[in-house]
């Protein structure tokens, strides 16, 4: 099974697209949450010890939609695994782009 690049030895009857989907999809989560944690925990400490405003206003404007891009983008990763026919994974990676066209404007 193929994990974020790694080949990772797994039991035949897990080894298939939907196992493969799954397991990358918690691990996105789990970077995810990584990330929401480096965001929440470290940088909101950071940006608080500054004396200017302009810093708090940009962290609180950019928080959630770079959680979001990486969720977001776990998800596509994942789905991406699964065989699916090229004009859904088309449509997925175009949701993809217009959300984070989306994103970006906010």
């Amino acid at each position: 099974m193929d994990v974020l690049g790694f080949q990772i030895d797994v039991p035949a009857a897990l080894e298939n697209q939907y196992m493969e989907f799954l397991v990358n999809l918690l691990v996105w989560l789990v970077i995810g949450g990584i990330a929401v944690f480096i965001v929440e925990k470290v940088i909101s400490r950071m940006v608080k010890k500054t004396e200017t405003k302009w810093d708090d206003i940009l962290f609180q404007m950019l928080r959630l939609p770079v959680i979001l891009l990486v969720f977001l983008y776990g998800f596509v990763v994942s789905f991406s695994r699964l065989n699916l026919p090229a004009s859904l994974e088309d449509s997925a990676t175009l949701l993809y782009k217009i959300v984070l066209s989306v994103v970006l404007i906010y």
